[in-house]
Order: C-alpha cells, then structure tokens, then sequence
C-alpha cells in the first residue's frame, strides 16, 4: 500500500530529525510549565509537538533526502 511505503521512505528523516525538534520544543514549550494545566491545553501542546516533528521529518525528506538521492543516482550512472 503506497501510506505505508511513504512511511517506510520518511522513516529515516523522521529517525535524524525527531531528536533535533524536540530538543527545540523543550526550550520552547517545556512540558513542566503545562503539569498544572487542563486537558485541553496538553493536548494542544502533544499535537504542536507532533506537527513540529511531522514538518521537521517532511522537511528533511524533501529538502535533504530526496534531492541527494537524485544527485547520487546521477552520479552513480
């Protein structure tokens, strides 16, 4: 099923970039500072770690992996 290739072919981004966003959201949305807050608000806060992560891992698939993939197969043959 091709969702579950894409998810293999990102597998790798989201591996090298989950680390770096969210070593980012913890200086910018540290999760102590919600401990006292209701539901809501800690979900708000899991689902703006789970987009950042998600633009980080789609941003370096198709701004890094992709385009350097290309570039190697052309210079391979």
């Amino acid at each position: 099923a091709r969702p579950v290739v894409f998810l293999g072919d990102v597998s790798y981004s989201l591996y090298l970039s989950h680390t770096l966003a969210q070593k980012v959201l913890v200086k910018l949305l540290p999760a102590t500072r919600f401990e006292a807050s209701p539901l809501g608000v800690k979900v708000a806060v899991a689902t703006a770690y789970l987009a950042a992560i998600t633009l980080a891992c789609l941003g370096t698939y198709f701004l890094v992996e992709r385009p350097a993939r290309r570039a190697l197969r052309r210079a391979a043959g």
